[in-house]
Parts: C-alpha cells; sequence; structure tokens
C-alpha cells in the first residue's frame, strides 16, 4: 500500500509548527534515508510521533552542510528524548540528542543535521 504525504511546510515554518502543531519529543525515528541528488546531499528522517498521537512524519534536510549520526545496538533506535531543531546562521539544525535543551548549538550535541532547507510531510 502506497502512502501519502501531506506537505505541512518549510524552513521557519516547521520550527513554528514543532513547538505547537506536532512534537517531535517522545517520538520515534523509524528511519532515516540519505541521497545524493543534484549536486546536493538530503537526509529524511522519519518519525512516529506520541503527538499528534498515531501520526507520521518526515522531516526533509535538503542540501546538507554537516550530518552525524551514530548507532550503536547496546541501544534502543530511536526514542527521542529531547531535541535542538532550531535556525542558526541561515541553516537548520536538529540535534536528536543534545546535550542541553538550549536554543544553542552545542559542539558536544550528538545525532545531527545542518542543511540550508527544511520541509515537513505528514504520512498518511
Amino acid at each position: 500500500m502506497n502512502s501519502a504525504l501531506s506537505y505541512l511546510g518549510c524552513n521557519d515554518q516547521i520550527i513554528d509548527q514543532s513547538k505547537s502543531e506536532f512534537s517531535l519529543v517522545s517520538a520515534y525515528l523509524n528511519g532515516i534515508g540519505i541521497n545524493w541528488e543534484n549536486d546536493q546531499l538530503n537526509i529524511d528522517l522519519k518519525f512516529e510521533l506520541f503527538y499528534p498521537a498515531g501520526k507520521r512524519l518526515v522531516l526533509k534536510f535538503n542540501d546538507v552542510f554537516e550530518y552525524d549520526f551514530n548507532y550503536n545496538a547496546a541501544h534502543y533506535f530511536y526514542y527521542v528524548e529531547r531535541l535542538k531543531l532550531l535556525k542558526a546562521e541561515n541553516r537548520y539544525y536538529i540535534s536528536l540528542d543534545p546535550v542541553d535543551q538550549s536554543e544553542k548549538i552545542d559542539a558536544k550535541d550528538n545525532d545531527i543535521i545542518v542543511a540550508t532547507n527544511l520541509e515537513a510531510y505528514l504520512i498518511s
């Protein structure tokens, strides 16, 4: 069965919506897609949301500047306890394992993506 994507918005809209319309806290990351297209790296993160319950969300990071994800079989893949999602220096930044809850990038943040553009879609 094919899933349909419903466009939610892009860039600053997604940061704003993540504070009111959906939450990635307590979500499960259940997919990472990495592809090279048109001379740029793109990464898709697929989540099963806790709020709103039962919804699935895709965050598409386009024109990726940097990413760093670590996996270890000794740890559960992948429950989001806390995160950072922000704009810094005209790029969009996410950390799914931040060192703190500040609104600043920290070199000690883990599981990060930095990209020029961000889009979000609900999967139905």
